[in-house]
């Protein structure tokens, strides 16, 4: 006979908790200068119900992140805009070193903004392999109150 495999409870709890965040399209969204961060679905683009089980999902496990930077910005002529750009890790990182890692990738999105214009930036987060097209972050960041915060 055969040998059982043995069980390994912390890659059990590890694939557990990314099938949780596939299933609910679980993104991090993060707004600056407010310091507001949301859980939110992407699928529906409504807060996250059971946000605290999320966030400790999240925050547990590393993962293979996909994360879209913006600048907010608004001007008389063209009124609110995003300037932005989708980077996927190379490599999986736990939540706590992902903004370690994506400050030169923030760097990036503002210097290619006119400062003038510039009302604040923040990033979404998805913890799996996702296309976050400009249109959808734009959505979401407008449901998380991106253009509710005073001017940096």
């Amino acid at each position: 006979m055969s040998r059982r495999k043995p069980n390994n409870n912390q890659l059990r709890r590890e694939r557990a908790a990314a099938a949780t965040l596939r299933r609910y399209h679980t993104a991090l969204v993060h707004i600056e200068p407010a310091q507001r961060q949301v859980v939110v679905s992407l699928k529906h683009l409504l807060r996250v119900k059971d946000e605290n089980r999320i966030a400790h999902a999240m925050a547990e496990h590393p993962y293979q992140w996909t994360i879209f930077f913006a600048a907010f910005c608004t001007s008389r002529e063209t009124g609110e805009y995003i300037k932005g750009g989708e980077v996927v890790l190379p490599g999986r990182y736990k939540l706590d070193n992902l903004f370690e890692g994506i400050e030169d990738e923030k760097a990036k999105i503002m210097a290619g903004c006119n400062p003038k214009h510039v009302i604040g930036c923040g990033f979404i987060a998805v913890p799996h392999d996702a296309e976050i097209s400009e249109e959808l972050a734009a959505e979401v960041f407008t449901r998380a109150g991106a253009w509710k915060q005073v001017s940096a």
